[in-house]
């Protein structure tokens, strides 16, 4: 007689049968296993193997059902505790991250065994992987993104890129966490228009102002590096799209290299109801669409000079 809720000796070769599959498929390849080399990796007979599993397929299936559950739940941990869009979609990707770099079989076969070359499992296979990837639909969807923003589109990018960082991805190296970062601003934060910045950038030095201009794509290490350099007053950031939602990391970044003092104020398309997340992270001002040349000049100018002596303060206060 068993004991209350303990496993029968059946479910327990299930278990092994599906780890022995998960690690042949995950290292040897789906086609390339046999039911012969899954059994016998469980001292087992292949007709065995039919008693608990009706066919490969349906180990396939019940591995990668595995896979899809077990990632789900860390996905859905990581994002709990969050409300804001793009925090929870960073999360998200971190969390996938670190499930597809472990040296898990599971992940290994949900991101390198494709339905397409599933045979009979391959339906199956295509729900279980819409049913995962439909977080992430509703994470991307949940974005403020400009409203031409495909974001179906935007789903399979940053899906592709996250699912081919095990392919290339050296321990030692960057993080998950420095990974998803990155990736959210490569595929979604940043954008390559730059007209609107270039006319800023020449009317100011028309009015006789030192500028430094940058092309986009620009890292927050990068400007934060340049902004001591070149020991600047005030740094402008051009948004079109959702560039500006990075602004509140550059602030703290500035802050923790001693450079607290520089004003940053941001221009482009900035939705009203994040201007409150931008000016509570420290920016000094938000320039829209048709402000003037002349506001833009003198708002600067106050900016820079504050910012002069900020910087004199912090100097004469240092021991």
């Amino acid at each position: 007689m068993r004991a209350p809720n303990r496993p029968s000796r059946a479910n327990n070769r299930s278990l092994e049968l599906r780890d022995a599959a998960a690690h042949l498929f995950a290292h040897r390849g789906y086609d390339q296993t046999t039911v012969r080399q899954i059994a016998a990796a469980c001292g087992m007979t292949a007709g065995s193997v039919y008693v608990h599993f009706g066919s490969k397929h349906a180990l396939l299936s019940a591995v990668y059902g595995e896979a899809v559950t077990r990632v789900t739940k860390r996905l859905a941990v990581s994002i709990a505790a969050l409300d804001c869009p793009w925090q929870r979609l960073e999360s998200a990707v971190r969390a996938h991250l670190e499930a597809v770099l472990q040296p898990n079989d599971y992940a290994r076969v949900m991101t390198r065994v494709l339905p397409e070359d599933a045979g009979e499992a391959r339906i199956e296979l295509i729900a279980l992987r819409d049913r995962y990837e439909a977080l992430f639909r509703t994470l991307i969807t949940g974005l403020p993104l400009v409203p031409q923003t495909d974001c179906g589109l935007v789903r399979l990018l940053l899906l592709g890129a996250i699912n081919w960082t095990p392919f290339w991805y050296g321990h030692g190296g960057a993080t998950p966490s420095e990974i998803a970062h990155l990736t959210l601003i490569t595929k979604i934060g940043l954008d390559g228009h730059d007209r609107g910045s270039r006319l800023v950038a020449a009317f100011l030095r028309d009015a006789g102002f030192e500028v430094i201009y940058t092309p986009p794509w620009q890292s927050i290490d990068a400007v934060v590096d340049l902004s001591l350099q070149e020991d600047v007053d005030v740094i402008g950031i051009s948004s079109l799209s959702t560039d500006h939602l990075i602004v509140p990391d550059l602030m703290r970044a500035l802050t923790v290299a001693g450079l607290g003092h520089i004003r940053v104020v941001v221009g482009g398309i900035v939705p009203d109801e994040e201007h409150a997340l931008l000016f509570n992270a420290g920016v000094s001002a938000i320039f829209g669409p048709g402000v003037s040349s002349t506001s833009i000049c003198e708002q600067v100018t106050t900016f820079a000079t504050e910012a002069r002596s900020d910087s004199a303060t912090t100097i004469n206060e240092a021991p």
